[in-house]
């Protein structure tokens, strides 16, 4: 199985049922889960079960940030700051004023500051509780483009943050580093495709990912953890 729902993605059930407002209805299906980031978890993925697929949101902060923490390129001490804009449709399916046509067209707003559930998702599969996690509606219908703030570690650079990255995605086929630049949108509306940027703005890093939410951030990722979990090839039906 793997679930699209947010009920397995925390071991941490306290910190679920904070989140979520209510008693987990399952905590051994919680602890027995993979969580699905796929290029970070492919090993156990392929052998498991029951995988976790990641949030939309988390998706885009984890594949641009675990690289850099695991290279040290990011500062041990300050805050991170992900700066998140999601189109209309990663906003939820059900209808709310919030995502009424007239309250989002020409308009622009940050919502779920503090509070959105997906802060401790990003939290316990990043290793960090420094993250300032903010979410914001976008007026368009998909894709999420997030904006890390890094506080660089001992001689990182925007070359150094950019080099660690390419040495953990160059083989992998739905992760793009750009050499130069940032993403937009538009480049990965319609596909399974995580871009991510770098550059240096004023002693910070930033670092800029944009994925399809309802594709890298949902369905695309869970096809892709079928395909190994069956001992398919990992990209069947995705390209």
């Amino acid at each position: 199985v793997v679930d699209l729902s947010a009920d397995l993605r925390l071991k941490d059930l306290p910190a679920w049922e904070a989140a979520y407002g209510m008693t987990h209805p399952a905590p051994d299906l919680a602890d027995a889960a993979i969580y699905g980031l796929t290029e970070h978890a492919r090993e156990a993925v392929a052998g498991a079960r029951l995988v976790a697929n990641p949030g939309c949101y988390p998706t885009s902060v984890l594949l641009p940030l675990i690289p850099l923490l695991q290279a040290g390129q990011v500062a041990a001490q300050g805050q991170i700051i992900a700066d998140a804009k999601s189109g209309v449709s990663g906003a939820g399916k059900g209808p709310s004023e919030t995502t009424l046509y007239h309250n989002v067209a020409e308009n622009f707003r940050a919502y779920g500051v503090g509070t959105h559930r997906h802060a401790p998702e990003i939290a316990e599969h990043s290793g960090e509780d420094r993250i300032v996690f903010v979410p914001h509606l976008l007026p368009c219908f998909r894709g999420i483009l997030t904006t890390l703030y890094l506080p660089p570690g001992p001689g990182a650079t925007a070359d150094s943050a950019r080099a660690a990255l390419q040495a953990t995605y160059t083989a992998e086929p739905l992760v793009q580093v750009l050499a130069s630049g940032v993403p937009a949108l538009r480049g990965v509306q319609n596909t399974a495709t995580c871009q991510i940027g770098v550059a240096e703005a004023n002693g910070s890093l930033v670092v800029v990912s944009a994925i399809d939410n309802l594709l890298k951030g949902a369905a695309s990722q869970a096809l892709q953890n079928m395909n190994l979990m069956l001992g398919l090839g990992e990209l069947e039906g995705i390209q």
